[in-house]
């Protein structure tokens, strides 16, 4: 075998020990620093409960006592007498006499932590629930699993006498992937089915656009697959068909100064700071040619032999293979190959692990889970737990490896490592696109609509354990509630929606569910507030009114030791700000810096209590920890974030709309991998949120059965120590806040924001005032009081009359003038609004317009219009 390897210039030799692996060897010279017990200041350390002391003053993890390796450099953790006389702590388990402890919750979790494997033995078998499905290894998993395709018990048990996928009668089946679809989505001009089946062999109609028969309208542009993207599309500099046929056959363009124009398919141009970054996009390769890099003028000595000096490289391998591989048999010379001694075979060439003899020198290198020290001898173990996504919750490092495990919940997935599964019903993306509210079963791959005829649908949000779904109508100005099914093909009835709120809003771009505490908070971008809503009694207020510029996305987390909500501003000084879900300890977590301008989707991952939230402007996707620290970015992509909207987080994927591309994508949530379109021709895809109970754990409700004992509005408080407020009392606008708000005749302060109207039992805000409030003493009046009060009575009430008829008029002059003469078109005070961030979008007459008067906000402005959203 050496000889072998000396032929290949390679030589390999490592210290054997008898009965202690050989990576162990590593803690004889590591940790000399870190495990030192004298500290910077000089005073000698001391060890923790968790700890073992060294007789040399060292400490280290207990678990590393007796495990076979020299981690105190004195042996001393490794002494036969301590070992068989150790005894381990209550909540661990010995793996055996002079063997090592490890923590109880390791014991039978189908994953061998003891060198013995005693760990995993005589493990009873595990009793699955009735929702669970029981393998033939006695693993249980949840039943949803079964059929599923894919090997969930690790033995492919759970896919074994499985039915081959069927429909619904009332559904299409499409051909590729057997997506079930609603039969009336089928030849609807929208391609639903991947592979487009559902509009094929439709009865077609001659598309001008092309001059091919096409399920197309003349708004449309027909690709070269038949599938249909706008018009406004075609020769945009962007790749919309899947074949590029949109893009062929255009007029030739000239990018602006600060783009890079792309060779193929129509000169697509892309910003500049894309050209020569590593990544290909362009499609074709363009952006990353003829882009300058020096020229190495040396070889990495432990991979590539310098034949010259000079940077003539080649691999180490061909050194003394008989070849004259560097032209002038350099690597050939007897000085190289005959006679040379061997440095590793003289205690193992001073390596800690491995060492290499490649005939110039030799060289160390460590086992996986280490990595070499400076000096080049030393091996340390690396932790993993640092790098994102190692495991997908739970970490926790051990030597040479690591070990993950899952929250309650969630299951370890046999398949890939790390990757915890949510346990419990199938995963459903439910997303509004203004006409409808859909959803996608990512299992079934069913999608299908929930709520219909909606008008301007945008933000939505749901109650899991009650099964209701809440979203707002910017159209109409409210915000909508109605009971969800998902089961079979029916749809919510309109006579089942309930109008929560519809007094005091304008334009609610976002809502967010308290499903705890059943409260509904939303953001108003009309009117540049912050409202919250008792979903149970519909008592509401506004939580800010001041300091707000453009309130998109918002966020709450409700969950125990939490108590905030967070919300996005794409104004002047964009931003993500956070305040307790009482609307107490406002404050700003992201701000100023080069990954946020037009934040507009926003979500919270339970999971690892991170923010994840898409830029509009910027192309990208980034993250940070509750308070706003640790930002990182995510993803950064002109091809898959053209222009995000909404996003939402499951398990370890990412998923958001996009207006640009139509389209639902998901990506990984800690490097942005694996990027990939979920549903795509889906016209103005708005708010998503992932549908499962996880996304909605668990927690305890703040204000009991009574409501807190407040009269009005109970609002959980932040937490920050356990003696923190559990509530706060709110009163309606403009009262002060405390337990009881008492009615009164005449409110006695006025709002600080637009007056909303009442309780569903036709009680008012203007009705209430707080307990302690000082009450005017009314005095006797006489009878001249009494006659000048009549007389000042009439005039008021005159005066009012004519500023009454007067806003009539103006109004009626606007209405049938000034408006009628602007129908054609309309813009959108957001920029997400737009089909890119600096293009100004307008609505054809009829094209994807919903009917009757639009909000102030969606008022049109232009009387022209050439593109279609």
């Amino acid at each position: 075998m050496a000889a072998g390897l000396m032929t290949m210039g390679l030589t390999t030799s490592r210290v054997v020990y008898k009965g202690i692996r050989p990576l162990l060897v590593v803690w004889l010279l590591t940790l000399v620093w870190s495990a030192s017990p004298v500290s910077a200041g000089g005073a000698i350390r001391t060890c923790s409960a968790d700890e073992f002391h060294c007789d040399n003053g060292r400490c280290i993890p207990q678990r590393w006592q007796c495990d076979g390796g020299n981690d105190c450099h004195d042996n001393s953790d490794e002494d036969p007498k301590r070992c068989m006389n150790r005894t381990c702590p209550p909540d661990h388990f010995s793996c055996g006499v002079g063997s090592t402890c490890i923590p109880n919750s390791w014991l039978c979790d189908e994953q061998a932590d003891c060198i013995n494997q005693a760990d995993e033995q005589n493990c009873s078998a595990k009793a699955c629930e009735s929702n669970e499905f029981r393998c033939k290894n006695h693993k249980c998993i949840t039943l949803r699993w079964r059929c599923d395709t894919e090997d969930d018990c690790g033995d492919q048990s759970d896919e074994e006498g499985c039915d081959p996928v069927t429909c619904l009668a009332t559904q299409f089946t499409c051909k590729n992937d057997s997506k079930c679809i609603p039969s009336r989505w089928r030849c609807d001009g929208d391609v639903d089915c991947a592979d487009h089946s559902d509009e094929m062999g439709c009865p077609g109609h001659v598309n001008h656009t092309r001059g091919v028969t096409s399920p197309c309208t003349n708004q449309e542009f027909t690709c070269g697959d038949n599938s249909c993207i706008r018009l406004a599309w075609q020769c945009d500099g962007d790749i919309d068909c899947e074949d590029k046929s949109d893009e062929e056959n255009c007029v030739a363009r000239t990018c602006r100064p600060d783009q890079f124009m792309c060779e193929d398919h129509g000169n697509i141009c892309i910003p500049s700071i894309l050209q020569c970054n590593g990544d290909h996009d362009c499609g074709d390769g363009s952006d990353e040619k003829h882009c300058s890099t020096s020229k190495p003028n040396h070889c990495p000595k432990n991979t590539k032999f310098d034949c010259t000096g000079l940077g003539h490289c080649i691999p180490i391998e061909k050194v003394c293979d008989g070849a004259n591989d560097c032209g002038k048999y350099e690597d050939e010379l007897d000085s190289l190959c005959k006679n040379k001694p061997n440095p590793c075979e003289k205690d193992n060439g001073g390596c800690a692990d491995t060492c290499h003899f490649v005939h110039t020198h030799h060289f160390c290198t460590c086992s996986k889970g280490y990595t070499l020290m400076a000096d080049g001898k030393t091996c340390n173990d690396v932790n993993e737990c640092d790098t994102p996504g190692s495991c997908s919750q739970i970490c926790n490092n051990t030597k040479g490896s690591f070990k993950c495990s899952c929250l309650s919940g969630y299951s370890l997935d046999p398949q890939y490592r790390g990757f915890c599964k949510a346990l419990g019903d199938s995963p459903h993306l439910l997303f509004a696109n203004r006409e409808d509210i859909r959803h996608i079963d990512l299992l079934s791959s069913e999608y299908r609509a929930v709520i219909e005829q909606t008008r301007t649908a945008i933000a939505l949000d749901y109650d899991f354990v009650e099964k209701k779904v809440y979203w707002s109508d910017v159209a109409e100005e409210t915000i909508y509630g109605a009971p969800l099914v998902l089961d079979g093909d029916n749809v919510t009835s309109k006579d089942q929606w309930t109008k929560l709120v519809d007094d005091g809003v304008r334009t609610p771009d976002g809502i967010a569910f308290d499903w705890i505490n059943k409260n509904l908070y939303w953001t108003d971008t009309g009117h540049n507030t912050i409202g919250v809503l008792s979903v149970k009694d519909r008592k509401h207020r506004f939580l800010f009114n001041t300091n707000l510029e453009e309130p998109r996305a918002i966020v709450v987390d409700p969950r125990d030791l939490q108590g905030w909500f967070y919300w996005t501003d794409w104004g002047d000084s964009p931003r993500i700000e956070k305040a307790g879900l009482d609307g107490s300890h406002r404050q700003v977590i992201v701000s100023s810096g080069p990954d946020i301008a037009w934040p507009n989707g926003l979500t919270i991952d339970y999971t690892t209590d991170r923010l994840f939230w898409a830029d509009a402007k910027l192309h990208i996707i980034s993250s940070c920890i509750l308070n706003g620290g640790d930002r990182r970015v995510i993803l950064t992509s002109f091809l898959y974030l053209k222009h995000p909207f909404s996003i939402t987080v499951f398990e370890d994927s990412l998923y958001w709309t996009d207006w640009d591309t139509d389209s639902i994508q998901r990506a990984n949530k800690f490097n942005g991998s694996l990027a990939t379109p979920v549903a795509s021709s889906i016209h103005s895809p708005m708010d998503i949120h992932m549908y499962h109970q996880a996304r909605q754990p668990a927690a305890k409700k703040r204000c009991g059965s009574n409501n807190g004992g407040c009269e009005y509005l109970c609002l959980p408080a932040p937490y920050f120590t356990a003696q923190s407020a559990q509530y706060t009392c709110l009163c309606p606008d403009g009262e002060t806040n405390t337990r009881n708000c008492l009615k009164t005749g005449i409110s006695s302060s006025t709002p600080a924001v637009v007056q909303i109207s009442g309780d569903s039992d036709g009680t008012h805000n203007k009705g209430y005032t707080h307990t302690g409030k000082t009450v005017m003493k009314t005095e006797p009046q006489t009878e001249s009081t009494r006659k000048e009060g009549h007389i000042a009575g009439i005039i008021i009430g005159v005066l009012i009359c004519i500023v009454l008829v007067a806003i009539v008029v103006g109004f009626l002059i606007y209405r049938f003038g000034y408006a009628r003469k602007n129908v054609k078109s309309m813009n959108f005070d957001n920029p997400v609004y737009r089909k890119t961030t600096e293009d100004q979008l307008c609505l054809e007459k009829n094209q994807y317009q919903p009917t009757g008067k639009l909000p102030l906000a969606l008022e049109p402005l232009t009387s022209s219009c050439n593109e279609l959203v």
